[in-house]
C-alpha cells in the first residue's frame, strides 16, 4: 500500500510505542488489538473521538450552537493525558525569528 511509505507529521504521540506512557495511546492500544490497523490517522480518530466524547460529557444539552459555543468558552479542554489548546498563532513570532513557541 502507497500509505505505509507516507510520513504524517503530527503532535501525537508515536501510535505503535508499546512501552508507551501515554493514556491516550494506551488506551488506543486496547481498542485497536490489530497492530496493522495502528496508524497515525486511526490514533488521531481515536484522540479525537476520546475528545467528543470527554466534551460531550460535560454538557447538559448537545446540539450544535452548546458544542461550538463549549470549544469557544473553554480555551484548553483536557481529555486523559492529551492537551488540546490553547492556540496562538506564531506568524508573529516567525517573523521575529523566536522559535521557542514557550516564549512566544
Amino acid at each position: 500500500v502507497s500509505a505505509d511509505r507516507l510520513v504524517f507529521a503530527t503532535n501525537l504521540p508515536h501510535w505503535a510505542d508499546n512501552e508507551t506512557e501515554s493514556d491516550t495511546v494506551r488506551k488506543f492500544h486496547a481498542a485497536v488489538t490489530d497492530e496493522k490497523k495502528r496508524t497515525p490517522l486511526s490514533l488521531r480518530a481515536f484522540a479525537g473521538t476520546q475528545l467528543v466524547q470527554t466534551v460531550l460529557s460535560r454538557m447538559d444539552i448537545v446540539n450544535a450552537d452548546t458544542l461550538s459555543g463549549f470549544f469557544y468558552r473553554n480555551i484548553a479542554v483536557t481529555s486523559d493525558d492529551m492537551l488540546y489548546g490553547s492556540f496562538a498563532d506564531g506568524s508573529e513570532c516567525a517573523q521575529q525569528g523566536i522559535v521557542d513557541t514557550a516564549n512566544c
